[in-house]
């Protein structure tokens, strides 16, 4: 709700780049950022089109890894003129057009400068930690609720705080503006 939070709150959103996580991100006021490490199989798509061997690829990769690039100085930087990228095949100019697309959700180091996190797998693995192992045991079978109140119960068992519901932490952070 864009003029209900304080100057100082930032919600950050982190995606893969989905139409509908960007849709979410756009009503919730969000800062949108996409996961570098989903940028960055695409980002390699375009790298193999231009012919570029691994360890030049991995190397770029690296700097987007560590937040040193911008997804539009890069391709400002190699991107070669239209006649080139335009017999690329189908795959590598949906790479492309993902990429430009999202400019602006993959300025890495104004991100990184801000404090923001770039990449998803701090999330992911504790997902994986904490949810993944204890529901993926050999033989379970779950009822969408029966997951979602031991995911919840996992959760707060594993946390150092008590768990506040999304609602109650959206509201914190963006409290309805009195009339």
């Amino acid at each position: 709700m864009p003029g209900c939070s304080s100057p100082k709150d930032t919600l950050i959103g982190l995606g893969d780049g989905a139409a509908w996580v960007e849709n979410i991100f756009y009503h919730l006021d969000a800062v949108h950022i996409t996961d570098v490490y989903h940028a960055c199989e695409y980002l390699d798509i375009i790298m193999q089109a231009l012919g570029w061997n691994e360890v030049t690829r991995a190397r770029h990769r690296g700097d987007w890894f560590k937040g040193k690039v911008s997804a539009k100085d890069w391709l400002e930087s190699y991107l070669p003129e239209p006649e080139s990228w335009l017999t690329w095949d189908e795959t590598q100019q949906s790479a492309l057009a993902y990429l430009e697309k999202r400019l602006d959700s993959m300025d890495y180091p104004t991100f990184k400068a801000k404090g923001y996190p770039i990449g998803s797998g701090q999330v992911e693995a504790m997902n994986k930690s904490v949810i993944g192992t204890r529901m993926k045991r050999s033989g379970m079978h779950w009822s969408r609720g029966g997951a979602a109140r031991m995911a919840s119960m996992r959760a707060q068992f594993c946390a150092k705080h008590p768990l506040v519901d999304f609602e109650q932490l959206r509201h914190r952070a963006y409290p309805p503006v009195p009339a």
